[in-house]
């Protein structure tokens, strides 16, 4: 093995690969760059492993090492950390050079990785570091590896890793979990809350929600739903597929766009078409219907397409909907069926465009608004909770209910039938209840 091929490697595992204690050597490093308790049972340490970079972790070794190689505590003074003091001052290696010169010198870069595990997680007692470091040339290597550059990588990277260790929609979305689960409660912080649960009548899952926030900015955020459309094979792999591409697309926009939310209308637009073409493409892919929301500074960024809806809330009162993508929606804009009694017209399933089977190109631009933030909450549901909860009831529940338990009781709300008096030759007299899944996002503003 090359000594360059550790800055060439794709996988942070490789990087391991000599380590002594590989079997906790991936932990060891997890929590100790991100803080993580070692009795937290449910931590991914896969995926956060994954998401670290080898700069990351090399550079926080790096900075570990040299300090224990100053402590007067001769048990801190690992031979490798004095090697690597020592090597730095006798070849003059610039302070912006140090990582580099780890990849450069593999062996080196390995036993400090093992003296590393070995001192913080193998020692019987815990020793004291002295951080006060009184070696100027120590100390201009050590502010080095501490550029701004890395502490704005970090504070990315710290980000990221809040999305992996807290947010559960997120996780079950890129694992491909949450179409395999019948029902599941989610939560972000104290002000998004999502609800997902099974029609009983179903035989899968079809539907998927995610709660994002960015990893740059956590006023930042997105909340989405996608309902994979059960007429075609593989809805649930089409609702997942959308959800994990925008997730990924969402999380690499930079943070700027919070301040200008408008801006980033195209680059979505860009990505919805880029995520149709896949799923037209893909006979093993289904459709799905997409209903998101981008939370900016002042302003905020609606898409829908098919017939899940976004719902924007003041003091427990609907003030805006987007409407459905549908045929049954154009006959109500002609005029043609009275809008009370559309969710009983007999065509209700028949959708004009969802992702995978686009009709008109114009629907990315044309079903996009941005709106001023001049709501509370902001609703995202899946249409197996419109059609059975009407606007009415969906105000009571927001009244009645902390915003913590709104998404369970919308989910409750929707496994009751819902019947019509007067039907008509176009109308069936009742919507059964279970025969769709049903999702339930909501978003509460702070004050």
């Amino acid at each position: 093995m090359s000594n360059d091929v550790l800055s060439k490697m794709d996988s942070n595992y490789n990087l391991l690969e000599n380590v002594t204690n590989k079997k906790y050597a991936k932990k060891i490093l997890v929590r100790f760059l991100v803080g993580i308790k070692a009795n937290n049972k449910e931590t991914d340490y896969d995926t956060i492993f994954e998401e670290l970079s080898k700069n990351d972790m090399v550079s926080e070794i790096a900075k570990y090492a040299l300090v224990c190689s100053c402590q007067q505590n001769e048990e801190l003074r690992y031979p490798s950390f004095v090697e690597l003091k020592e090597q730095l001052l006798k070849n003059n290696i610039a302070t912006n050079e140090v990582i580099d010169y780890l990849f450069d010198n593999k062996d080196l870069l390995i036993r400090i990785i093992n003296d590393f595990v070995e001192l913080r997680y193998d020692s019987k007692e815990k020793i004291k570091i002295d951080y006060n470091i009184k070696d100027n040339e120590i100390k201009r290597f050590i502010s080095g590896l501490d550029s701004d550059k890395e502490v704005e990588e970090k504070k990315s990277l710290l980000g990221r890793i809040n999305n992996i260790v807290f947010n559960r929609s997120r996780f079950d979305v890129i694992s491909n979990k949450q179409v395999k689960i019948n029902r599941k409660k989610y939560s972000l912080g104290n002000n998004m809350f999502a609800f997902v649960e099974k029609g009983e009548q179903l035989f899968y899952q079809e539907d998927a929600v995610l709660l994002l926030e960015h990893p740059n900015n956590r006023n930042f955020k997105m909340i989405a739903v996608a309902d994979g459309d059960s007429s075609k094979i593989g809805g649930s792999d089409a609702s997942n597929y959308t959800l994990n591409k925008l997730l990924r697309w969402f999380e690499s926009r930079s943070s700027s766009y919070f301040d200008n939310i408008e801006e980033i209308q195209d680059s979505l637009e860009k990505e919805l078409k880029k995520i149709n073409n896949r799923l037209s493409n893909d006979s093993n892919i289904g459709a799905t219907t997409i209903a998101l929301a981008i939370v900016g500074k002042t302003k905020t960024l609606i898409l829908t397409i098919g017939d899940s809806k976004i719902l924007l809330v003041k003091d427990n009162k609907i003030i805006d909907e987007t409407n459905d993508d549908s045929y049954v929606q154009r006959l109500c804009d002609q005029g043609l069926v009275d809008p009370k009694r559309a969710k009983f017209h007999k065509t209700i399933d028949y959708l004009m465009n969802e992702l995978g089977a686009i009709t008109e190109q114009e629907v990315f631009s044309k079903n996009v608004r941005i709106v001023p933030n001049n709501y509370d909450k902001l609703l995202a549901l899946t249409d197996g909770v419109t059609r059975l909860v009407d606007n009415n009831k969906i105000e009571t529940i927001l009244k009645n209910n902390e915003n913590g338990k709104v998404v369970d009781e919308l989910v409750k709300a929707s496994k009751e039938d819902v019947y019509i008096d007067e039907i008509d030759l176009y109308s069936n007299n009742v919507i059964k209840a279970n025969c769709n899944n049903s999702t339930a996002a909501l978003y509460v503003k702070r004050r």
